[in-house]
């Protein structure tokens, strides 16, 4: 079993991968293999130095991703890291569904969760809802998507309880939250 550090290594370093990977490279290895290279007259063992450069350039992504899919959805569900936070920092929705995590406007329902679902688990309540948005600290902010996340909830249940809370006072829509890529930006909700 990967321990809490390795697992936060392989969360660290997919997400290097994705946003600057040329920090993975190793240069001094790299640079070894070129002063081999530049000593050999070879053509043999020169071919062997040059993919063995090209190798190293290339961080393995199969295996970053790999790794990142194997702990992601564990790891953050221990440090309270939502899809979208993941999401932000560039990783693509394809990658959290294999890391099992549910994105947010997902129409299609993996059989696994419907298996779930009809095998006797505990539906999600209204007053589930409720008691999750109102355990938040007063002033924190979020999303629909960042509820339903953490709750298990319909889109449908989070909408009626959020318009509920709003109309009693506990909860105000102040905007839109921080959004990049294709879509509409998400509503963003505060604590009263």
């Amino acid at each position: 079993m990967a321990t809490a550090k390795n697992e936060e290594d392989a969360i660290r370093r997919y997400l290097t991968y994705i946003n600057n990977p040329d920090e993975l490279v190793d240069q001094d290895q790299i640079e070894k293999l070129q002063q081999k290279l530049d000593q050999y007259s070879d053509p043999v063992e020169r071919i062997k130095l040059r993919n063995e450069i090209e190798r190293i350039k290339q961080p393995p992504s199969d295996e970053l991703e790999a790794e990142f899919v194997r702990v992601a959805k564990q790891w953050s569900q221990q440090h309270g890291i939502s899809a979208e936070a993941l999401k932000a920092e560039g990783v693509k929705p394809a990658v959290l569904r294999k890391a099992g995590f549910q994105i947010a406007g997902d129409r299609r329902r993996s059989t696994a969760a419907t298996k779930r679902t009809s095998s006797g688990r505990r539906r999600v309540t209204k007053d589930d809802v409720a008691k999750h948005v109102e355990a938040k600290p007063s002033g924190s902010q979020f999303t629909l998507s960042e509820v339903m996340e953490a709750t298990g909830a319909s889109r449908s249940t989070v909408n009626q309880v959020i318009a509920t809370m709003t109309e009693e006072g506990k909860v105000s829509k102040i905007g839109k939250a921080q959004h990049t890529g294709p879509g509409r930006a998400a509503d963003l909700f505060h604590i009263a």
